[in-house]
């Protein structure tokens, strides 16, 4: 919780081993000059080796900044950057005539020079976070680096890609993020393979107008072959027309979860087609807002396990959950929060389509408008 607001150098460490953890090193210069947030190894014969893993280093900006910037390292000494917050001043962020290494950490100006081999970096909205992965810069070599990425990888896909359907292979045990917040999608074929994905932070505002298969952000086929997708931490927005859509399609045979994303402005979050929906489909932590049809329809023979927990859902005008009749082994609703939300056609009891016997309900921890609510077949839970 060190806090340094300084006319000179934030914080100087002329020699010896430090690692700073966090804190915030701020330079207010009252005269042009060369000042930095960090200056390491700044002495005679001085030899500083510094590992940074949190804080917010702001270098100096205003009409008093000549140059300067967030951290410097002198040579002979060492800075290795794991994590935190860098912003420079009018020239740069980084400085170095010594060893600087990044692997971590969120700066407004590039640090790709001094970003290590297997680390690269992630731009969203003018600033850019270093992160362990590979980076796509066309969609030709989509495929290819997939399908060649060693288990556990991320894949960053440039902001370069300009095509915004991406059409999934043969994906296995990677995690895939997108560079910037412009609209990527990803389609699924008969021929798709997925294995332990995870699409990741990812942005994506819908079109009214190609229709359900062409316009939602990711379309399952019911011949593709999926276990374990993760759909996770991202934004899908629509038009406010009923139909715009967020997840669309059925698979009986894939797994799929779905977790800590936001969904607003849509028909449907979540629509599976007739016949089957998913073998598992898991709903947790997420944000549902002004949906203005079912949220979650999986519908009419639904035949997997259907988790939704830990989610909110505000202002959400036509039902939350639709599957009909319900074939699968736990149908699971607990811990969820809906405020200024209605049922199905305005109606207390079509809050629910679900047709589900009394050995796979799970109905726990939910609240209404404030109040705790247990909802049954007065709402739908048949």
């Amino acid at each position: 919780n060190v806090e340094v607001e300084s006319a000179r150098h934030g914080l100087r460490i002329e020699s010896g081993n430090a690692v700073i953890n966090g804190g915030t090193y701020k330079v207010v210069p009252v005269s042009n000059s060369t000042l930095y947030a960090l200056n390491a190894g700044d002495g005679a014969n001085s030899i500083a080796n510094v590992t940074i893993k949190g804080g917010t280093f702001i270098g100096p900006k205003g009409t008093m900044a000549d140059s300067g910037g967030a951290v410097t390292v002198k040579t002979g000494s060492t800075v290795n950057i794991e994590g935190g917050d860098f912003s420079g001043g009018k020239t740069k962020t980084l400085s170095n005539s010594g060893t600087l290494v990044v692997t971590g950490g969120t700066f407004d100006q590039n640090p790709a020079t001094y970003v290590a081999g297997g680390y690269t970096t992630l731009e969203n909205n003018g600033t850019y976070t270093v992160i362990e992965g590979i980076k796509v810069e066309n969609t030709d070599q989509l495929e290819t680096v997939i399908s060649n990425a060693p288990a556990g990888s991320t894949i960053v896909i440039s902001k370069n890609i300009n095509n915004n359907t991406l059409t999934i292979g043969e994906w296995s045990n990677v995690t895939i993020v997108s560079e910037d917040n412009t609209t990527k999608r990803f389609v699924t074929t008969a021929d798709s393979k997925i294995e332990n994905v995870t699409l990741k932070n990812i942005s994506f505002n819908f079109t009214t107008g190609a229709g359900q298969k062409g316009g939602a952000f990711v379309v399952i086929d019911a011949a593709a072959k999926i276990e374990n997708l993760v759909i996770e931490n991202c934004t899908i927005v629509g038009d406010d027309k009923k139909n715009s859509y967020g997840i669309y399609g059925q698979n009986p045979n894939a797994s799929i979860v779905v977790k800590n994303c936001r969904f607003s402005n849509l028909g449907y979050a979540i629509q599976a087609t007739s016949g089957g929906g998913y073998k598992s489909l898991t709903v947790e932590k997420c944000s549902f807002e002004n949906i203005n049809s079912w949220v979650i329809m999986p519908q009419y023979g639904y035949n997997g396990n259907l988790t939704v927990n830990n989610n909110t859902f505000k202002s959400c005008s036509d039902g939350i959950i639709k599957t009909g009749a319900f074939n699968g082994s736990t149908f699971t609703f607990t811990n969820n929060t809906i405020t200024n939300s209605a049922g199905h056609d305005g109606k207390d009891s079509k809050w629910f389509d679900v047709n589900a016997s009394a050995a796979t309900k799970v109905i726990s921890g939910n609240t209404k408008d404030g109040a705790d609510w247990t909802p049954g077949e007065e709402n739908g839970l048949k």
